[in-house]
């Protein structure tokens, strides 16, 4: 009888500590489940965090209705004529750019209407030159110019990044280029702390040459332009250079 109650007796204990170690298991299984979770659920936030603080440098492409930018314009044209070898003619004028409103094209997405006003001089009043349009988005900027839509900046900006600025139009591919990002510079006796640069054509031969560059500051918009084509033969050609002379909104 002794023999049977312990046998019985140290099923029992053995069951006992079977369970225990069956829940000890079960509550330590719980709480690396735990732990994993947790991880990955602070992982997760981070991630979402680091991925809204990015840059993507839209800023540099301001849209604000109401901003406006004046330039110092000189358009230098290099004449061939027989009469007149080497003959060059400089114009200098103020050109100023406006955001003056919004609205919504026909694929329901929002744009900018430009207006683009001269000045020939100080004592002369505004003229209306031209309207272009813009927009933005996270991916680039595009702008109308003269009927014909240009992809200016791609985000977020990186230096040697490329693409082509005429994908939406039909004058042909042309690889737009980043040269430098976040670069400080004074334009024009006008400080910016943050500029990119954009060479947007850059062709030489021994028959021509051709240039053209564009630069855009953080909160400011397009602060230069450049564009030379000289026939390297007789000399002709137009040299145009558009420079920051202030800005506001």
């Amino acid at each position: 009888m002794k023999v049977t109650t312990c046998l019985v007796e140290g099923l029992f204990a053995e069951k006992i500590s079977n369970n225990n170690s069956l829940s000890s298991l079960h509550q330590t299984m719980r709480f690396s489940i735990l732990i994993l979770l947790s991880v990955i659920f602070f992982a997760a936030c981070r991630k979402d965090k680091e991925v809204s603080t990015i840059d993507l440098g839209t800023d540099y492409f301001p849209r604000e209705v109401g901003s406006w930018i004046i330039y110092d314009v000189d358009s230098i044209i290099h004449d061939d004529n027989d009469d007149q070898q080497g003959f060059i003619d400089t114009v200098s004028y103020l050109l100023k750019e406006i955001i003056e409103s919004e609205f919504t094209d026909t694929t329901g997405v929002l744009n900018q209407r430009i207006e683009r006003y001269v000045k020939m001089s100080d004592t002369t009043d505004w003229v209306i030159l031209d309207v272009w349009s813009s927009l933005v988005n996270k991916s680039r900027a595009e702008q109308v110019e003269e009927n014909i839509k240009f992809i200016k900046l791609v985000f977020p900006p990186q230096n040697g990044d490329s693409w082509n600025g005429n994908a939406y139009n039909t004058l042909g591919e042309q690889d737009y280029e980043y040269t430098s990002v976040d670069v400080t510079e004074t334009i024009n006796d006008v400080a910016l702390d943050s500029v990119l640069t954009i060479e947007q054509l850059n062709d030489v031969n021994i028959i021509e040459r051709e240039y053209a560059e564009e630069k855009y500051a953080r909160g400011v918009g397009r602060v230069s332009r450049t564009y030379i084509f000289i026939d390297i033969q007789d000399q002709s050609g137009v040299e145009y250079y558009e420079v920051i002379n202030s800005f506001g909104n």
